[in-house]
């Protein structure tokens, strides 16, 4: 039995989860390379992104190569986690980057700068 994440489907169930400061896209492809079926960025500021932020939508790309990504996200406001998420994949669209199998939303992540943030 495989296990399902938005449009991945995953028959041994191998996920590199995400980490700030690591899960950049080399990570991602030596885990894949290692045999992770589904891969997750680096957690992407919903806030930054509305505020046009170039180095935030740098960390959230995909490409093609890359297979199943799930894409992280985290904000203190519904709205704007929301709004991020719609900007991001509007982007995404354009430029021709691989859209996410899934998106996650950091609900839960006890680093600080997350934290104090609501």
């Amino acid at each position: 039995m495989g296990l399902k994440i938005g449009n991945a489907n995953l028959s041994r169930g191998l996920i590199l989860a995400p980490m700030a400061g690591y899960t950049d896209r080399a990570m991602r492809l030596v885990c894949r390379e290692f045999g992770a079926e589904y891969t997750v960025t680096e957690m992407v500021s919903a806030t930054a992104v509305v505020f046009g932020d170039k180095k935030t939508f740098k960390i959230a790309r995909i490409r093609e190569d890359e297979g199943d990504v799930g894409l992280q996200i985290f904000g203190s406001d519904p709205e704007i986690i929301k709004r991020g998420a719609e900007m991001i994949l509007e982007e995404f669209s354009r430029s021709g980057y691989s859209m996410p199998s899934a998106i996650d939303i950091n609900m839960g992540c006890p680093v600080k700068k997350i934290f104090s943030n609501g």
